[in-house]
């Protein structure tokens, strides 16, 4: 497997993913464990709007524009995907809505607005009519007035005001998403140049806190088990184990959900974790795996034979 540095690429993927959550509703995967889903993202091609359909033709009304942006977001070679600012040069932005578009369909109608203050000012005081403002600075006053032509005067205040925050609303509902992108690219690119000079004393004070982190409770532990496939061939399967937020018998359930251990090695596996989990300074443990019968072969526990190895990384 490649590693690779995480960047910006990664929020690309990020928004790919998102994207096929947003038109079908779930996440690719949804039904499998993390272990799982960490697995079939790095050994399978990668998801399109189709993985998380139940029939063939569920979410053939959505566009091939749409269906090429997911494709590009999702190219597994982080290099591949497109910028931020080259994705908002992309045709399926490039049709998106204005922003009277959103402020009409998303905002509340001035009509709504209108009958919920009517019904508001009916339910305050029967006999008379509150007049509704809205302030310079945004807020909503409230002030008595007598029935009749008082109460005409005060409902048309009441409309131009409402029609006027409405405006401002929609003026305000959408930024200009490129403007954003380019202030902040520009910032990111002076606090590197700012930063330069004292990158080293960041790297030591990393450093430091790594070490602090090591000692605490909350630390998160590195695990390598070593151990046959049903080939019979060695592999080690690398994971991680955070004593602050999960259990052993989470994570070798998941470990068994996965297809990476025998159902009938979870109990094994888990009391061995638990002994290293427990006391870190035994770093390596050898144990006996219950799924192993084959009398052709006696077991052996140097050379893993019906035998399987937990070691704690530092």
């Amino acid at each position: 497997m490649c590693i690779f540095e995480i960047d910006t690429k990664a929020d690309i993927w990020s928004f790919g993913i998102l994207a096929i959550e947003l038109a079908t509703g779930t996440a690719p995967y949804h039904k499998y464990p993390p272990m799982k889903v960490l697995i079939m993202t790095l050994q399978n091609e990668p998801p399109t709007l189709d993985i998380c359909a139940e029939d063939r033709d569920q979410y053939k009304q959505y566009s091939k524009t749409f269906r090429k942006l997911i494709e590009q977001c999702l190219q597994k070679n982080p290099a591949d995907r497109p910028t931020a600012k080259q994705l908002l040069k992309h045709d399926f932005f490039k049709k998106a809505k204005d922003r009277s578009y959103i402020a009409k369909y998303l905002a509340l109608k001035f009509q709504d607005r209108k009958k919920m203050e009517e019904k508001t000012v009916n339910r305050r005081k029967p006999t008379s009519v509150r007049a509704v403002r809205v302030s310079d600075s945004g807020e909503w006053t409230f002030s008595s007035g007598s029935d009749g032509e008082n109460a005409s005067g005060n409902e048309t205040t009441v409309n131009d005001d409402l029609a006027n925050k409405i405006k401002q609303l929609e003026n305000q509902t959408v930024k200009n998403i490129g403007d954003l992108i380019e202030k902040n690219e520009s910032l990111a690119k002076s606090n590197l140049s700012s930063n330069e000079g004292t990158s080293q004393t960041a790297s030591d004070d990393i450093t430091t806190a790594v070490k602090e982190l090591s000692t605490d409770d909350n630390q998160v532990l590195k695990f390598t088990l070593r151990i046959r496939n049903a080939q019979g061939d060695l592999h080690d399967i690398k994971f991680e184990f955070n004593k602050a937020t999960e259990t052993v018998p989470d994570v070798v359930s998941e470990m068994v959900s996965a297809n990476l251990i025998d159902e009938r090695d979870a109990q094994p596996v888990t009391s061995t974790m638990t002994k290293l989990v427990e006391n870190p300074s035994l770093s390596t443990a050898t144990f006996a795996l219950k799924s192993y019968v084959d009398p052709s072969q006696p077991s052996d526990d140097k050379l893993l034979i019906g035998f399987a190895q937990l070691s704690l990384n530092t």
